[in-house]
């Protein structure tokens, strides 16, 4: 199989997640992506394709959301609609 990884997923790091309703430390931390990279015998390096392949499945609406805020500012709205 092959696997893909890139550096820049070492990056993400939230300190806590949302989990059934409660905050919990959160998972996907660097240091679990270390591991997973060590555990792979071979990775490639990711390749970016640019905007190209996400336009083509998603509304361009969608992605002015997911471009347009951040996190915090999409979840209040969702959570709390005006």
């Amino acid at each position: 199989m092959i696997s893909f990884f890139d550096e820049r997923q070492l990056l993400h790091a939230p300190l806590r997640e949302l989990h059934n309703g409660a905050w919990t430390p959160y998972a996907e931390c660097p240091d679990r992506a270390r591991g997973i990279r060590a555990a792979l015998e071979t990775a490639e390096p990711a390749r970016d394709f640019g905007m190209g392949p996400i336009e083509a499945v998603h509304d361009a609406d969608y992605l002015a959301l997911l471009f347009g805020l951040d996190f915090l500012q999409v979840f209040v709205i969702v959570i709390s609609p005006p």
